[in-house]
């Protein structure tokens, strides 16, 4: 039987996701202070501007924005795009140290993979309630990210499958570059690149010709889907389940390196 010896894998991993995780906030929640003080300071500088009190303006495409002399900061959008950043560094450094210690393969994949779902669930939580206060207070500077529903339950599910899928892609992209060579991982780069600028958009431009008499329908059935709570739920369990199992795959016959 194989000893997992999940207890001393997790411990340090929750410790290591705990201190990550207040320096997280902590940064964010200063920046969230800074930007409002800010911005009350230049309120006669904003209002210059043809925008009528309340309207939203613009200022980063990753979640703040200003309305009246408050700013608005997305640590929804903040996270996940940290916690893609933790699947990508995290993996690596926590296979080595665990094989040094005599833990395996498969205790660095799985203790990984329930801190993945640990965290995703907290911070899932957190943007819920964020998202819950924003609702009550409007003048709340924080929030998390904004799903088509309004129930607790599958706000939370859909934070939290959107956090776990943002980790495990980013452990499967690490994992890739990791049994690589050189020469591979820069081919492997030019022609993902390669087809994310000239590929992917060829390809919808044909599928729309080939569809054109349909995309109307095509677009609403997608809209429909993707636009309500059971769809997006599935989508995202889907890709990050699948992803999940790829990164076990990539883990399971991967050799140390320096």
């Amino acid at each position: 039987m194989i000893n997992l010896r999940l207890a001393p894998a997790m411990h340090y991993q929750l410790k290591a996701m705990l201190k990550a995780a207040l320096w997280i906030l902590g940064i964010l929640a200063l920046i969230t202070v800074a930007l409002n003080l800010l911005a009350g300071l230049h309120v006669e500088q904003i209002t210059q501007y043809p925008y009528e009190p309340g309207v939203i303006v613009d200022i980063d495409e990753m979640g703040i924005t200003v309305r009246s002399n408050l700013v608005f900061f997305s640590v929804g959008s903040i996270l996940l795009i940290t916690l893609f950043i933790i699947g990508i560094c995290s993996i690596r450094e926590d296979f080595k140290f665990f094989l040094q210690h005599g833990l395996g393969r498969r205790t660095t994949y799985l203790s990984t993979l329930f801190i993945n779902l640990i965290s995703g669930a907290v911070f899932g939580l957190l943007c819920t309630i964020l998202n819950i206060i924003g609702n009550h207070f409007p003048s709340f500077p924080a929030y998390g990210i904004s799903f088509p529903v309004d129930n607790f339950f599958f706000v939370w599910i859909l934070h939290t499958l959107s956090f776990v899928a943002a980790w495990q892609l980013g452990a499967f992209f690490s994992l890739v570059y990791y049994r690589m060579n050189k020469m591979q991982q820069i081919v492997f780069t030019v022609i993902a690149i390669a087809i994310v600028i000239f590929a992917i958009p060829s390809f919808i431009e044909e599928i729309i010709f080939f569809f054109v008499p349909n995309v109307a329908i095509m677009g609403a059935a997608l809209t429909s889907f993707f636009g309500n709570s059971f769809g997006l739920a599935t989508s995202l369990f889907a890709f990050g389940l699948v992803t999940a199992l790829m990164n076990f795959l990539l883990i399971r016959r991967v050799q140390v390196k320096n």
